[in-house]
């Protein structure tokens, strides 16, 4: 990798990629908590955008999903990186089995300020960055939804064709 690919947005990137630097970037994190990582995403399949924004947002999904873990005292946390495509977009979903989002803060998860970690612990913008930045730099979406005791974030993005 180059800076040109790390900064051109005009290039294609492949979203293994992204979720790999990521992963690296977060791995003392995910060492020191015995964290297992599933990744099961297509190495063909790219998506128009920068590395670097795409790596931000793995980190961000990352790292809540660790801070959750330690906040619910869960025993063995994994986290789960998968992708398939529909007819126009990529979806690339990480989940986790960290305790999920109460049902109330599900609405309210991607507004700016908001934080379900409290004032010492988070800012509340990092997951409306996230959202924003799909929006705005990948033209996609991101969604979120509870399952088998976790948190499941589905990123939805146009494919290159």
């Amino acid at each position: 990798m180059n800076l040109e690919t790390l900064c051109n947005t005009n290039l294609p990137l492949d979203q293994i990629d992204a979720v790999n630097n990521a992963l690296k970037m977060c791995s003392q994190r995910i060492k020191k908590r015995s964290v297992e990582v599933e990744v099961i995403v297509s190495p063909t399949q790219k998506i128009q955008g920068t590395l670097e924004e795409m790596v931000h947002i793995f980190i961000n999904l990352i790292n809540n999903a660790i801070d959750a873990y330690e906040d619910n005292n869960k025993l063995g946390l994994l986290l789960s990186f998968r992708s398939y495509e529909n007819k126009d977009n990529l979806i690339i979903e990480m989940q986790d089995n960290a305790g999920g989002i109460m049902q109330t803060n599900l609405s309210k998860i991607f507004n700016p300020y908001f934080s379900t970690k409290g004032s010492k612990h988070g800012t509340g913008i990092g997951l409306y960055i996230v959202e924003r930045t799909i929006r705005e730099y990948f033209n996609g979406e991101i969604s979120v939804s509870n399952i088998n005791n976790g948190a499941l974030f589905s990123i939805s993005v146009p494919k290159v064709i």
